[in-house]
């Protein structure tokens, strides 16, 4: 079959065209895809997973020690 591109005229089967037609969209939309979604949810997550250590860092130092690490008291008696 004959593609006119009106400036040249390219000769192929139609099949081929056919199949190079759906790889390269397969391609375009994995890149898109990836791009505009994976990169996006992957520092999404990063900043998630930054925040949460930080408030667990936070939590760690605002509880008291436990009462196996604190000293004994002496009583007076």
């Amino acid at each position: 079959m004959d593609y006119d591109f009106y400036i040249a005229t390219w000769r192929a089967p139609k099949g081929a065209i056919l199949i190079a037609a759906l790889l390269i969209g397969w391609l375009l939309g994995g890149a898109f895809v990836y791009f505009g979604l994976v990169l996006r949810l992957r520092r999404r997550l990063r900043v998630q997973a930054r925040g949460s250590s930080r408030i667990d860092r936070d939590a760690d130092a605002s509880q008291p020690a436990s009462p196996q690490s604190r000293t004994p008291v002496e009583s007076g008696r």
